[in-house]
């Protein structure tokens, strides 16, 4: 099983390997192999091992944010202090807008959109996402 987790995690972090660009179009043409929730019922041995290593991943994985251009909102653990992703206050009205976590922030200097975030998420969430530093540069990495 260690060996389908490790696979598993090199989908999800290595885009640019060519096993990756031949598995992806039959296994996951739709959304990245993090964000994969059903089971291809017609698929090899070897995928379902792998299947059951992304399970493990997307219990495990989080994502380092700093410019918040891969980490989805609503589905990517961003949020240090959070086990689960953040879910917006029940009467925000169209959380459809906000995709990426770089939709909450603004530039020059890169910094959080304050009134955005207090008026997307309760209190004590829009706190742990304000005590997040922001690095200037750099790219978003998942981490386990």
């Amino acid at each position: 099983m260690n060996l389908m987790v490790k696979l598993a995690w090199r989908l999800c972090t290595e885009p640019d390997q060519l096993w990756f660009r031949i598995l992806q179009p039959k296994y996951a043409a739709y959304c990245d192999f993090l964000h994969l929730q059903e089971d291809n019922t017609n698929s090899s041995w070897i995928w379902k091992g792998i299947e059951q290593g992304l399970k493990i991943v997307q219990q495990h994985y989080r994502c380092t944010i700093k410019c918040g251009t891969k980490a989805l909102v609503w589905y990517d653990r961003w949020v240090n202090g959070l086990t689960e992703p953040p879910t917006p206050k029940h009467n925000f009205a169209d959380p459809a807008r906000i995709v990426y976590v770089s939709d909450l922030m603004l530039n020059n200097p890169t910094r959080w959109n304050v009134p955005l975030t207090t008026e997307l998420f309760d209190s004590q969430i829009v706190q742990l996402i304000l005590n997040m530093y922001i690095p200037q540069h750099g790219e978003d990495a998942l981490i386990w």
